[in-house]
Formats: structure tokens, C-alpha cells, sequence
């Protein structure tokens, strides 16, 4: 579907969700987990993640809410597509998000709207009761926003106090909408004329909204890829990019785009480039493949993907940008990084990779600024330890 200066290595953690495990190795280190402990994790590959204050001004802590393709792994709770961290142990979201056959249920996006939780994505159902695609976590049930949409949402966003959904779809609510909609609170509305094609980022970026997807016209207008909403009416950036947008940052004052594009305003940008109001630029030689989401932490921007170079040099699948040069974020993964996210002063992210110098990876790792480790929940003081752990170094 789905934010410079060098990151502190103290207090430094990147989460990774891997859809399989990798062989592991034992070696002598400090007693600290059970030879053989089975922690609890998350199996599949988030797609979206987003920091929630379930309890509004209240004393609980924040916490991190993951979406994708989920099932629990290793004996953990019952999770089904949707998941929160909390810290310290994975929590169900009641029964979770699913759907009915021949429906494969996704979890694409989330956004915080009047203090709830909303998902969307590719499903049918929310804690077993109707919900077309989207749907309204309150923090003990979920709801139905309307009739919903009638195909997937990947995008969500917040603007001018009304919730806005990108995707497939073509209604909202029963009526024609093209793939982009706002809902009020009460029931779902068009965007102009829509877009032409489907939705897979949006953004508000200096008070404007923004959309990046598969589209090139809204209307009758070109529009290439990306557009802003002025609004009445979808507006292109210049002369836009050459392919799929799917992720958008504000970095640096300007709109950073990525995706899946070689082009942007006309010139060579590979897979990321930027937005300063008037123009396009590049961000160094940008990326080697495409990327799939962004975030900023600690005065840099960092890129998920699928790529194996940033700026001409090694960044297996996460790297980072000082606005003026790319470096590789810690020692990387194997494969795609679908999403990152800032979290308790740590980066989160989640993927569809197998493994890592963290080596097996039960559905969470995390980054210490040194090497990958598992996220696992935290160790009883009773448990029995072992002199034996696993070798989590590259």
C-alpha cells in the first residue's frame, strides 16, 4: 500500500516481523533466556503499523498497533491479522480482522480518528460481525464506519477533522465514489471527481492533502501518479512521476515521495525523490529498487523496501537519509520491509523477510544500534535462565 544527523545507538531499536524463521546458533553468553524458551511472537508480515493512546489522557502508556496478514505464533494470543505491542507481550484486538472466502483478509492501513483505532484494508469481517473494509476499533469492540467501500482501502489519513480512505473501490456507502473518499463521522463522500485509478498513499503535508497511487488522471485532469487536493478539485505536482506512489514523509519542510518510479518532474529519480512546492528533485542517486514506506526519526529520514542499495551503497532493505547522504540503518534484513514506524524513541518496522544477523526471528526483532534481536516479552524473574543463548550477532 503502505519518517538526519546519525540515529543514537543508545536506546536505539528497529522491530522486525519476518514470516519465517532462519536457522539459529547456539554460543556461551550471559544467563539471560532459557535454552529452548518459546517467547511468544506474531507469524505472517505487517503491513501497517501506528502508535496508539488507547486510554486519551489517562496514565497507560501508548502502544503500537501492527496490521497484515497475522496469526499467532509460538503459543502467544489468539491474533487474527491485527496485533498490539504493548511494550512488554502481543495483545488481541478481540477476534481480530477477517473475512470470508474468497476473500484473503489484509490489513493495509490504520489511522487514529476521535480517539479510535480504525482499520482498513482487504476484509469483510471485524470482531466476527459485518465490516466492508474498513472498520472502527473503540478499544473493547469493533464497528462498521457505514456500508463501507465495495474493494480494498490501502491508505488512511487524517484532514480538516474528517477521516480519508484511498484504494480500489468504487463505492462508498452504496453511492460511486472513485477511490478516494472522506468520512464525516456520520456517513462517506466523494472527493471531487476521485481519481482514476487506485489510492495507495496519502499525506497532509503544510495543511494540504496529497494522494499517490496508480492513478494519472481525476476527471478529466492529468495527474499523474500524485496529486493534491485543493478543496474542489485534484491538482497535479508539476508534471508528477512515471509510476506508482506508495509512501509519502514530510522531511525537511518538503513532501518526500517514494514508490515505485524512475521519473519525477521529468528527470531520473530513482524510487524516491522530493517535493518542495514548485519542484522535483532527488535524494542522492535515491534507492536501487522500490520502496515501500517512510518515516522520520532522530532528524533523518528512513526508507523501507525492497532495495539492496540506497545512494550507490550496501542498505539491505532499510537505510536512512541526512539530507545529503544515504548510510545503511544498522546491518539489514534479507528481504522487503513493508513499514517502518518511530516508537518510544525506537524504529519499528515490519516485513515479509526471513532473517537478519538477528538470526531466527519468530515475528519481532529488534535493533540495539550494534546488531538485530528478537522482541520477545520480558523474562519473568522465576524463570529458570541457562548459561546457553542464542547467538543473535551477524
Amino acid at each position: 500500500m503502505p519518517h538526519h544527523n546519525t540515529v543514537r545507538a543508545v536506546g536505539l531499536v528497529i522491530t522486525l516481523v519476518a514470516s519465517t524463521s532462519a536457522s539459529s546458533s547456539f554460543a556461551q553468553c550471559a544467563p539471560e533466556w532459557r535454552l529452548g524458551d518459546i517467547r511468544p511472537g506474531i507469524g505472517g508480515s505487517p503491513r501497517a503499523m501506528i502508535e496508539w493512546d488507547r486510554d486519551g489522557a489517562g496514565s497507560e502508556p501508548a502502544v503500537l498497533v501492527m496490521g497484515g496478514q497475522l496469526a499467532s505464533s509460538l503459543g502467544g494470543p489468539v491474533l487474527q491479522n491485527v496485533a498490539i505491542w504493548n511494550g512488554s507481550t502481543f495483545e488481541s484486538l478481540g477476534s481480530g480482522i477477517s473475512a470470508t472466502p474468497p476473500i484473503a483478509p489484509t490489513v493495509w492501513a490504520f489511522a487514529i480518528y476521535q480517539g479510535d483505532l480504525i482499520a482498513a484494508g482487504r476484509f469483510n469481517l471485524a470482531g466476527g460481525a459485518s465490516a466492508n473494509y474498513v472498520a472502527r476499533w473503540d478499544g473493547s469492540t469493533w464497528h462498521p464506519l457505514g456500508a463501507g467501500m465495495d474493494n480494498d482501502i490501502y491508505a488512511l489519513a487524517i484532514y480538516n477533522g474528517d477521516l480519508i480512505a484511498g484504494g480500489a473501490f468504487g463505492t462508498a456507502d452504496g453511492a460511486p465514489c472513485s477511490n478516494i473518499a472522506r468520512w464525516d463521522g456520520t456517513q462517506w463522500h466523494p472527493l471531487g471527481a476521485g481519481l482514476n485509478d487506485s489510492v495507495t498513499a496519502l499525506a497532509v503535508h503544510a495543511g494540504a492533502l496529497f494522494a499517490g497511487g496508480a492513478f494519472i488522471a481525476s476527471g478529466g485532469d492529468a495527474v499523474s501518479h500524485i496529486a493534491g487536493w485543493d478543496g474542489a478539485e485534484w491538482k497535479p505536482l508539476g508534471a508528477g512521476v512515471d509510476n506508482e506512489v506508495w509512501a509519502f514523509a514530510d522531511f525537511g519542510g518538503d513532501l518526500i515521495a517514494a514508490g515505485r518510479f524512475a521519473v519525477a518532474g521529468g528527470s531520473p529519480a530513482n524510487f524516491i525523490a522530493r517535493w518542495n512546492g514548485a519542484t522535483w528533485s532527488t535524494l542522492g542517486n535515491g534507492l536501487g529498487a522500490r520502496a515501500w514506506d517512510l518515516t522520520v526519526l532522530n532528524n533523518e529520514l528512513v526508507v523501507g523496501g525492497d532495495f539492496n542499495t540506497a545512494g550507490g551503497i550496501p542498505a539491505r532493505a532499510v537505510a536512512a537519509w541526512n539530507g545529503s547522504q544515504w548510510r545503511e540503518f544498522g546491518p539489514g534484513v534479507s528481504n522487503g520491509v513493508f513499514s517502518v514506524l518511530p516508537f518510544k524513541d525506537e524504529l519499528f518496522a515490519g516485513g515479509g523477510f526471513s532473517s537478519g544477523s538477528a538470526g531466527p526471528n519468530q515475528g519481532v526483532a529488534r535493533f540495539d544500534g550494534t546488531d538485530w534481536h528478537r522482541l520477545a516479552p520480558t523474562r519473568k524473574g522465576h524463570e529458570r535462565q541457562s548459561d546457553r543463548c542464542y547467538n543473535f550477532s551477524r
